[in-house]
């Protein structure tokens, strides 16, 4: 009898043993699972949001949207969709690990991962815009509760009862609850399994999921955002000053537009400030970049002067008027000269040689409140022959209200003498000033910032020396602008003309808002000083990037 007691206690043990070590078995895998899960589903928020910044080094500058995300895939082979819709359902589906160029991902019991991203931030060029205001639209509810989710990575882990994960299965064959659904509405738990009761063990949900914030988006895309602006945009900009005015006459950069995001309009509805409205104003040193595509560059009246060649005088036939909707008509009269020192060595004769003229006409106040673009010199189309040498030139002036006046000069190839007072006529169209390529979201560089509507959160200041018919020139440390904390390539700190700043999301406020405190911070918010500050790279409290225009 003892040794029957002492085998079944044994037995006993032995089986106490054995399960307990079953059991931490399993936990011991449930726990390996779980990483290898967490491990694959970091990795894939990490591809989403390098290929969000990807965006910002496209070759397609109309339709590049950095912070852009994939369509799901289909099915297991991870390529992504080539479209999806404002429809929820169409936004849900396998991760697109081969579009990112990587390896399959999958969870801790072999899944495919899942992915479901918000309407808004979905590639679709002209139809969503996406910038550091763009909000996600993606809830997750549960023990973790999000609003605002960009996108969300899911786990489906194995199957459950009644999923069957044969070929062409559907959704619920993988996601339960609303994960299921084909809503923007996502359930989440913190225990690794729901189960049907406290004594029935049977699983009936085991999604795991990982958010994507447009917090964690946007700290990788506004520093590429900001990188292709410097490339982008600001050459247009340094083309209105250099070329426009250093070679052209045109000295100053266009007035700010007034910062102020909300334009009730005639509605009042408060809905967001149109392109259209950003226009400069003669009173402002600083505000938002005076982009208006709707900014008109009218011809008034213009003059005609001899200044140089061999004639009398140089006069209009008749007043210049507008020709061809835009362009500018002017019949000139040139006199002969009688004068025979200045005829050679004819005596008692008239002569006209090679006379060169100047036109000059005022295209409106529009021309310094906007990035208008002067035509070419060769553009300018005539009915006579123009003398190569000295070429033709076409400038301007801005005053200190930003009206502009346009100077062409050409001479004519004609030379002749005659007995008797003669003249000759001469006629010139010239094309119309017309807004920079800039303001286009068509255009093939910069349109990307146009079209996402990235202006919104670009500041733009410049010193009042160089605004128009400002001198062009400022004192450095004074009437210049000054940036702190610039990177070592710039030598000095308090000579700048002109400066962008790019203000990154919100890190405090709501947008959009007429209260600069909800886009600038630190020194940027005090821009009547002169003073700004340049964030290198990102921080919880001070986003904002310095982008140099000049010098």
């Amino acid at each position: 009898m003892a040794m029957i007691m002492v085998i079944s206690l044994f037995a006993l043990m032995s089986s106490y043993l054995i399960a307990n070590g079953l059991s931490r078995t399993q936990a011991e895998v449930g726990i390996e699972q779980d990483r290898r899960t967490l491990q694959a589903m970091q990795q894939a928020k990490a591809a989403l949001i390098a290929h969000a910044a990807s965006e910002a080094w496209g070759t397609d500058g109309a339709n590049d949207q950095p912070g852009a995300l994939p369509c799901p895939a289909a099915d297991d082979a991870g390529v992504a969709g080539s479209s999806c819709t404002a429809t929820a359902s169409t936004r849900v589906g396998r991760f697109p690990w081969k579009t990112f160029g990587g390896t399959e991902l999958r969870d801790g019991s072999g899944q495919i991962l899942w992915y479901a991203l918000s309407a808004n931030f979905r590639k679709a060029s002209g139809t969503t815009v996406i910038n550091s205001d763009t909000e996600g639209t993606l809830t997750v509810t549960g023990n973790a509760p999000a609003t605002k989710v960009v996108a969300v990575i899911i786990a489906p882990g194995s199957a459950l009862d009644g999923q069957d994960r044969s070929s062409g299965s559907g959704i619920a064959s993988y996601l339960e609850s609303t994960n299921a659904s084909g809503t923007d509405t996502f359930v989440t738990k913190t225990a690794p399994d729901t189960w049907r009761s406290t004594t029935d063990r049977e699983a009936i949900f085991n999604d795991k999921i990982l958010i994507v914030t447009q917090a964690d988006l946007m700290a990788v895309v506004e520093p590429a955002v900001a990188d292709r602006i410097e490339k982008s945009v600001k050459p247009y900009i340094d083309e209105y000053f250099y070329v426009n005015a250093t070679n052209l006459g045109w000295s100053a950069f266009p007035f700010p537009a007034t910062f102020a995001s909300p334009d009730p309009g005639t509605s009042g509805t408060g809905t967001t400030r149109a392109q259209s409205s950003f226009i400069g104003s003669a009173l402002q040193t600083s505000g938002l970049l005076p982009l208006s595509t709707s900014a008109s560059y009218t011809w008034a009246s213009g003059t005609v002067t001899l200044i140089g060649g061999t004639a009398s005088s140089a006069t209009l036939s008749s007043p210049c008027t507008i020709f061809s909707v835009t362009s500018w008509r002017c019949n000139i009269t040139v006199n002969s000269l009688n004068s025979p020192a200045t005829c050679g060595s004819f005596t008692n004769r008239h002569c006209i040689v090679n006379p060169r003229v100047r036109v000059a006409a005022g295209i409106g106040g529009s021309a310094g409140l906007s990035f208008a673009d002067l035509p070419s010199a060769s553009s300018v189309v005539s009915n006579r022959t123009l003398l190569s040498s000295p070429a033709a030139t076409i400038g301007g002036t801005l005053d200190s209200i930003g009206v502009g006046t346009v100077n062409y000069e050409a001479s004519q190839s004609y030379s002749s003498y005659q007995s008797s007072a003669f003249t000759r006529t001469w006629r010139i169209t010239i094309p119309a000033v017309v807004s920079s390529p800039l303001t286009s979201s068509s255009d093939t560089t910069s349109g990307w910032f146009i079209k996402n509507e990235w202006y919104r959160q670009t500041y733009y200041a410049v010193s009042t020396g160089y605004l128009p018919g400002g001198g062009s020139s400022c004192v450095a440390g004074s009437t210049c602008l000054t940036v702190n904390n610039l990177p070592s390539s710039y030598a000095t700190a308090n000579d700048k003309r002109a400066i962008l700043i790019f203000a990154g999301r919100a890190l405090t406020g709501s947008r959009p808002s007429s209260s600069l405190t909800d886009y600038l911070e630190d020194q940027n918010l005090t821009p009547a000083d002169r003073i700004f500050t340049h964030r290198y790279g990102s921080a919880l409290t001070l986003n904002d990037r310095a982008i140099v225009l000049s010098p």
